[in-house]
């Protein structure tokens, strides 16, 4: 089945979806109640970048990074394919298509197979790597001859007969193989020891049937065209003679990409496109080019090209490439990367970074979920035309100016500040126009290593930024002030500190930090009263350690976040586990102790456990029951009650449709109850049931829906408006007791049984709404009808 949840701006809208839509307009993110229901999830994967692409019969298939979609060429339809609904499995590493089997091959990145048929979507899992215990086997190509795909690992070769969707072989060479080519007596491997020979008619299994016939050329990629083998060897290629004896350097070329494509050779880059006929016949067309990937089929040139999505070239006659059809990607995220989670009336803004604790950079990625369910995402493109010398890359902060709706600040954790006038970027801040300091400044490049984090607007606008610089500067906390110039607040504590990158204001105005990890790591406190310019009355402290209430000290290696409950109280997440402030005002108390709430085992023994002891916890959020949401760093997601005495949910990959066990972010829209969770593989939400509650009663805010529950409808019956811990009561229409339960925050929902279990019968039942004083009843009615 065919996932058309993106098809909404490619295809005719629905009138369920403008219902949704107009609905939108008056209760921010209400749609999520319509689009999910209590209890379900939902996945927005990536599909906006196109990074490889297959012509498959009526359909070009396209790698949307890790990812597929597909594009009808007879009803310009665009279809979307993921884990969630028809696949079986979340990144996908590698494509090819058999035309012979009418299949596409879809190889993930931790060697899970599936094989999806071009004709009716079916799809046959082969999971034999992925769940084999053998060394190496990593995959590195996947190439399809005929019925046969070949998928190339670090140990040698998996065989599968594509039509029959079975494995037929499983050659352990003890060879990293990058790649392999078939002819029709034999084939051909391309690896880190040569390139060699094995002939079909022997057995090759074994590894002495296995004939090294190049052992100087080394090739990442090989393709077999104009009866010669063609080897990539970094960035040179070389093309073999019709005996495969003699390799030949054909040039020096560093290529993007390089294939066989409808009777022609292709290889090309940004600057570069070479289109051979045969071994000693080819055109060269000059770019620029921003494609990834580029296959011909006809007179149509399929060009991934990445954000831009999968697009199609017609070659003019005087050697240019016009386009024909652009912009083939359902609106969907940009990425799928996710950091942080921040919250405005117009949507989710969603920050796309990284740490940059690694080797690992993420491309810029500021993105918008938009309350009418569309995504708007910033123009990276525009910050490298504006700024060449400039890097976009890790965003871990978005801010709305609060002068100017179209105005946002994009902070990076090494790339200073980027302001975009609604996409389009059109300033910087960094070294070059303020007080920000460069962590190396003495590198080649100072102004890549500008640190911006956790930037923030008090409620006096100016905007802070931290600009750690390992005790360069005792200015950690820097703050641009409502009037554009700058000042600092200098504090001691976090000076020599590698990673200060939140800020938290709570309900008293006070500044909380979390200086992540290393040195002067913990838990920063700031009572600045409000006068930022002066400093002689602040109140400081940091804490790297953590006693408990029992005397137990922790010295936790990394403290990840922040957050402050409705009786102001300050949770913190650690890599010991979270633990409470309960008293904010004696922090600063040498006597001061965190507590470690306790969880009572219930099993008679009067002993109690310590809640989530040893759990990372990098993310921390209250919903509107006042129930607390954990995420883990590998251990998913947890709910506990709002006494943390009861588990509510405890979310995995192995239990749940949640897309990762890694939390980095969860952000609760308070309005329709949908809990959205940033991870390492993208964004999901969770339908749940609780939400804000309302101050008073108010029969005008009482809703009841679904109303009328149809006989066909079996989901929750969700009652909203009340007050926090209203106990709600639904009666018959001759007033006897039916059911009766207390709210969420301002929600409860009903399952349409009485209490005895049984599905009630059709009638007209009334609600009965109490505040938690049991003072005000509120009443309306639900119809149900069987």
């Amino acid at each position: 089945m065919k996932n058309n949840i993106f098809h909404k701006n490619l295809r005719i809208r629905s009138i369920t979806l403008r219902k949704i839509i107009i609905f939108f307009i008056f209760h921010f993110f209400v749609s999520c109640l319509s689009a999910q229901q209590i209890g379900t999830w939902q996945i927005y994967p990536a599909f906006t970048v196109c990074t490889k692409n297959i012509p498959a019969g009526k359909r070009i298939y396209g790698l949307m990074e890790s990812k597929l979609m597909a594009y009808n060429m007879e009803d310009e339809s665009v279809s979307t394919f993921d884990w969630h609904n028809q696949l079986n499995d979340i990144s996908i590493q590698y494509i090819d298509y058999s035309e012979k089997a009418k299949k596409v091959v879809l190889v993930y990145d931790n060697g899970n197979i599936d094989l999806l048929s071009t004709e009716d979507d079916q799809v046959i899992n082969l999971a034999q790597l992925k769940n084999s215990t053998l060394q190496n086997k990593q995959v590195r190509y996947v190439h399809v001859t005929g019925n046969m795909a070949y998928v190339c690992t670090g140990f040698g070769l998996l065989c599968i007969d594509v039509k029959q969707g079975i494995i037929t072989n499983n050659f352990n060479l003890e060879l990293v193989v990058n790649d392999c080519v078939a002819t029709d007596d034999a084939l051909y491997i391309g690896t880190n020891d040569g390139i060699w020979e094995g002939k079909l008619a022997t057995n090759l299994q074994e590894r002495s049937n296995w004939k090294r016939i190049e052992s100087y050329l080394c090739p990442t990629r090989l393709e077999y065209f104009d009866k010669r083998l063609w080897a990539l060897v970094r960035n040179e290629l070389y093309i073999s003679d019709e005996n495969f004896e003699n390799f030949t350097k054909n040039m020096t070329f560093n290529s993007t990409y390089m294939n066989v494509s409808d009777n022609f050779f292709i290889i090309g880059n940004a600057a570069t496109l070479y289109l051979y006929t045969t071994a000693d016949s080819k055109t060269q067309y000059q770019g620029p080019f921003t494609w990834t990937d580029l296959k011909k089929q006809g007179d149509t040139f399929w060009a991934s090209d990445g954000a831009q999505g999968l697009q199609a070239y017609q070659l003019n006659d005087d050697g240019s490439f016009q386009l024909k059809i652009y912009k083939l990607h359902p609106n969907s995220p940009l990425h799928d990367y996710s950091l942080y989670f921040f919250q405005q009336p117009e949507g989710i803004f969603v920050a796309g970074g990284n740490r940059n604790y690694s080797t690992i950079e993420r491309p810029g990625t500021a993105m918008i979920y938009g309350t009418d369910g569309t995504w708007t995402n910033f123009d990276a493109a525009s910050v490298n035309e504006l700024y060449p010398k400039e890097r976009f890359l890790d965003v871990t902060s978005i801010l709305k100016d609060p002068a100017d709706d179209t105005h946002y600040f994009v902070g990076t954790a090494r790339s200073g500040i980027f302001e975009f006038k609604n996409t389009k970027c059109i300033g910087h801040i960094g070294l070059e126009n303020s007080p920000l300091q460069s962590i190396l400044p003495n590198s080649s490049n100072p102004q890549w290593f500008v640190v911006a984090d956790g930037i923030q607007f008090d409620e006096d606008d100016n905007m802070w930024v931290l600009n750690p610089t390992q005790g360069r500067e005792d200015t950690t906390i820097r703050v641009r002030l409502k009037n554009g110039t700058w000042t600092g607040i200098p504090c001691e504590e976090i000076k020599e500190a590698s990673t200060v990158d939140k800020i938290y204001f709570d309900s008293r105005g006070w500044a909380w930090f979390n200086s992540r990890r290393m040195d002067q790591r913990g838990i920063f406190l700031l009572d600045y009263n409000g006068t930022i310019n002066r400093t002689s009355d602040d109140k400081r402290m940091l804490r790297s350690s953590i006693t408990n209430q029992d005397g137990t000290t922790y010295n936790p290696n990394e403290f990840y976040c922040i957050t402050e409950n409705a009786d102001g109280q300050i949770w913190i997440g650690t890599n010991d586990g979270p633990f409470l402030i309960t008293d904010p005002n004696k922090f600063r108390n040498s006597d001061f102790t965190f507590e470690q709430i306790k969880v009572s085992r219930n099993d008679g023994s009067g002993l109690a456990d310590y809640l989530l002891s040893g759990v990372p916890i990098l993310s921390i959020s209250i919903d509107g029951g006042g129930r607390v949401w954990f995420g883990s760093q590998g251990s998913g997601v947890y709910l506990m009650s709002a006494d943390c005495q009861e588990e509510i949910y405890h979310f995995t990959t192995n239990n749940s449709p949640i897309i990762s066990n890694i939390i980095y972010d969860i952000l609760i829209d308070q309005v329709s109850g949908c809990v959205y969770f940033a991870t390492d593989k993208g964004i999901c939400s969770f339908m749940s049931d609780a939400t804000k509650p309302a101050e008073t009663l108010e029969e005008n805010n009482i809703v009841a829906y679904p109303n009328p529950v149809n006989p066909d409808y079996h989901g929750p019956i969700i009652i909203k408006g009340l007050m926090h811990d209203s106990e709600v009561k639904i009666l018959s229409s001759s007033g006897r007791l039916i059911w009766s339960g207390h709210s969420n925050g301002g929600m409860i929902t009903w399952n349409g049984c009485n209490k005895q279990g049984k599905r009630v019968a059709s009638g007209i039942y009334h609600v009965v709404a109490n505040d938690s004083n049991g003072e005000k009843a509120i009443v309306t009615r639900i119809v149900i009808i069987h």
